[in-house]
């Protein structure tokens, strides 16, 4: 295919144009819910507070019964920190996709199609879930500390970072992909939501209890250690097999997210049949 540098520029300008109006709408929709301070607040702290319960469990279970395959109170530590993170990115500032189902059972996905936007960018920006912002703080928190305790080299705390991208990004497009269910059977709101829990609750829980048939499981099926427990092996060991593995998963499930978006908007019916919100 014979490069031409005029569709190259117009694709990168659609690029910068998309993300710069995402932007705008995560802004809008965080600063909306910050006008209830209060609430705004005890969302937040609760959260955080809700993180660190789940994270003294782990520090009780570790100290009774000792290392689980490699894995001991360190490990789970960067694992509740790395995975809060990525869930506080992913429904704090994008969201808007666990609201997908919803938007498609009611018809209000008329009003999305007509927005002079990429529709799947525009999915993801349609709200902001306050709340979440706890999780990144607590993930912050928790990554920091796993640093401080354990005396890991800045090098590896910086890759740890720079693998909640895929991270998020799997978790997004698996969102989505359960999500797009709502296009072939109505009301599939608690569908999509047991699905994405199904493959989330497991990210929170030690890699090393996972072997075998089970491992491979919730890495090629389910991208539940793709999003949590290789990313912590991967850092830990310097594994770069694993580190690419994450970045290689979070294409191929961007790649079916938008895929099944495609196929799925071609079975929408409007809306005016059900009653679109305006």
């Amino acid at each position: 295919m014979k490069f031409n540098k005029k569709q190259f520029y117009i694709w990168c300008r659609t690029v910068v144009t998309e993300v710069r109006i995402g932007l705008i709408y995560i802004q809008k929709n965080i600063s909306s819910a910050a006008e209830l301070r209060v609430s705004f607040a005890m969302q937040i702290i609760g959260m955080m507070m809700n993180n660190i319960a789940f994270v003294m469990v782990w520090w009780l279970f570790f100290k009774a019964f000792g290392t689980i395959n490699g894995w001991n109170i360190a490990e789970a530590i960067a694992l509740q920190g790395f995975v809060a993170l990525s869930f506080g990115i992913v429904f704090s500032f994008f969201s808007g996709v666990d609201e997908f189902p919803k938007v498609i059972h009611s018809g209000a996905l008329d009003s999305v199609l007509l927005t002079p936007r990429v529709l799947y960018a525009r999915i993801f920006t349609l709200t902001t879930r306050v709340s979440a912002l706890g999780d990144i703080f607590f993930g912050a928190t928790l990554l920091g500390i796993y640093w401080i305790l354990f005396h890991h080299t800045l090098s590896q705390m910086i890759m740890l970072g720079l693998l909640v991208i895929p991270a998020s990004v799997i978790m997004m497009n698996f969102l989505l992909v359960v999500s797009c269910i709502g296009f072939y059977i109505p009301d599939a709101v608690e569908i999509s939501k047991f699905m994405f829990e199904t493959m989330f609750g497991p990210s929170l829980y030690p890699a090393g209890l996972f072997q075998g048939f089970m491992r491979f499981f919730f890495i090629f099926v389910l991208p539940t250690l793709a999003i949590g427990g290789i990313p912590v092996e991967a850092v830990r060991d310097w594994n770069i097999i694993k580190i690419v593995a994450v970045w290689l998963i979070a294409v191929v499930w961007a790649v079916i997210g938008v895929w099944m978006l495609h196929r799925g908007v071609k079975r929408y019916e409007s809306g005016s049949l059900t009653g679109v919100h305006i």
